[in-house]
């Protein structure tokens, strides 16, 4: 428990970090449309864009089914 504690504050001092050197905005133009928005908040927009289709393309792909192994293949621990 004490572990995940530490991991989460080292990644929220990364992203309190990175979140501080890029608050420049920045100007996006795509077709008809320009929007200012910071470096960091595009990343991250981008970054849960790129999660969320993954896990879409993830969902549709064909499963593999793994063979069945009778009981007595089981190995023991």
């Amino acid at each position: 428990m004490r572990t995940k504690i530490e991991i989460t504050i080292v990644l929220l001092l990364l992203v309190i970090v990175f979140t501080v050197q890029n608050s420049d905005p920045v100007s996006v133009t795509l077709w008809f449309w320009k929007i200012s928005i910071s470096k960091a908040l595009l990343i991250f927009s981008l970054l849960a864009v790129g999660v969320v289709l993954g896990l879409i393309v993830g969902s549709l792909a064909p499963r593999k089914k793994l063979p069945h192994l009778p009981p007595d293949h089981v190995q023991k621990l």
